[in-house]
């Protein structure tokens, strides 16, 4: 089960493919479907304001100060697009995959003026980790009313003319193909099912697709669809003719969008409704233990104020959710958790799909455990009343390894026979066999 925490122009050209419905073009769809429900800010009549909480300003990099704003900008508008493309100063198609690795800041709205209660919106900035975007990385924006919702950011090369017989786009037409047709068999089944239900799909999951449709028509790129008289396989090969290539993404990105991005979207427009669970609950770092059938209890160290450590209470819950904490924050009271199901990038709570659980606290000797310990596909036996975690390493491995702990607390350390710490190495690899002792 998936878990979520409460705490592209060839890119385009595709998905506007993959996702494209019924026979009406992009201008007239917008009207027609009231394309913006989701996942954007609307006004009373529906329609998308510019206080689209996925808006983005800017995205620089770190690895080009100089540069600023690295976002392409298109014949539309993508501040408010769930593709964001960024463009690489200098690259050419030519350049190798490593020149792709960017850390990148993005800026967005956070809170309209109405929330804000100001003459302007209110934009944060984040950082995202170092990494390769050469593929499309899905990047979860929030707002600061909860709503969230996923974006991909893509990267081109500065000089991206794809209109070279060498360039071979024949699998890219195959693998559209394949998709268009789960696509549409996704879009049929969700306009004729029941919603707002356990079990059931999110309500606005058709304008999830929609609205990345939209996105995508309104990039400038030519769109088609199944019109009568009109073979689609047919115009996809005249479209993919060198000549009439209209595209930012090489052969193996487009692949990629098809393989992956795109069904990790189509995952998302089909996930059900579900009853909401707690997977996990932290309170200052520290883990809390499932004790019994929606129960938890925290054991935190002596002394430490409760009263403070409401605000750092993190859930992580199976199925789209959130919660409402109810109970004094002392020790040896018990809160009360309310948790219902909702859809982050709407805002739409469904009040009637519920679960309740209770969080003992406790202050005193904290209650650790760890929960699973493996080193690559080896997973260790771990014994809580004894203490004691054993593992059979392969022969052939080399002692330094990269342990993989799950465990209650909020850290943990590896100590050698005389209780001094075992330190990692520069790649975060440990000497086990110097490790006698595992503190959490």
């Amino acid at each position: 089960m998936k878990r979520t925490r409460t705490n592209a122009k060839l890119l385009a050209l595709i998905l506007a493919l993959v996702f494209a419905f019924e026979l009406l073009p992009a201008h007239m769809a917008s009207a027609a479907e009231n394309i913006s429900k989701w996942p954007a800010l609307t006004n009373e009549s529906g329609w998308m304001t510019t206080s689209s909480y996925i808006q983005t300003s800017s995205i620089t990099s770190d690895e080009y100060p100089g540069v600023g704003n690295m976002m392409l900008k298109s014949a539309g508008d993508d501040n408010n697009s769930l593709i964001k493309k960024v463009q690489i100063p200098g690259l050419d198609p030519s350049a190798p995959i490593e020149k792709y690795n960017l850390t990148l800041s993005v800026t967005h709205l956070a809170a309209d003026r109405k929330e804000a209660g100001a003459a302007e919106g209110v934009y944060e900035t984040i950082k995202l980790p170092r990494a390769n975007y050469y593929y499309p990385q899905r990047v979860m924006l929030r707002a600061q009313n909860g709503r969230e919702c996923p974006i991909y950011i893509v990267a081109i090369p500065e000089q991206h003319s794809y209109k070279d017989e060498k360039y071979d786009y024949s699998e890219v037409i195959d693998l559209m193909l394949e998709l268009d047709v789960r696509t549409q068999a996704l879009l049929s089944e969700l306009k004729s099912t029941n919603t707002a239900e356990a079990g059931g799909y999110y309500p606005d999951m058709q304008e999830a697709i929609y609205k990345m449709n939209n996105d995508i028509a309104t990039s400038g790129l030519y769109m088609y669809w199944r019109h009568a008289g009109i073979d689609f396989k047919t115009k996809m090969e005249e479209m993919f003719e060198a000549k009439n290539r209209h595209t930012d993404l090489s052969p193996e990105q487009c692949k990629y969008v098809l393989t992956t991005m795109a069904q990790e979207w189509l995952d998302y427009c089909s996930e059900r409704i579900k009853q909401p669970e707690i997977a996990s609950l932290r309170v200052l770092g520290a883990e809390a233990v499932k004790t019994g059938t929606n129960e938890f209890t925290l054991s935190l160290p002596a002394g430490t104020d409760l009263s403070s450590a409401e605000s750092t209470l993190e859930i992580e819950f199976i199925g789209r959710a959130k919660a409402i904490v109810d109970g004094k924050w002392a020790n040896g009271q018990t809160l009360f958790i309310e948790c219902t199901a909702w859809d982050q990038a709407t805002g739409v709570e469904f009040g009637s799909i519920k679960n309740m659980y209770r969080l003992k606290l406790t202050t005193g000797e904290p209650t650790i455990s760890v929960r699973y310990f493996a080193v690559n596909d080896r997973v260790a036996t771990i014994d809580e009343a004894a203490g004691t975690i054993s593992l059979n390493l392969d022969t052939a491995w080399d002692w330094k390894q990269t342990p993989v702990v799950d465990c209650s607390g909020s850290g943990y350390e590896f100590l050698d026979e005389n209780g001094a710490v075992v330190a990692a190495d520069a790649e975060g690899k440990t000497e086990l066999s110097a490790v006698k002792t595992l503190r959490i």
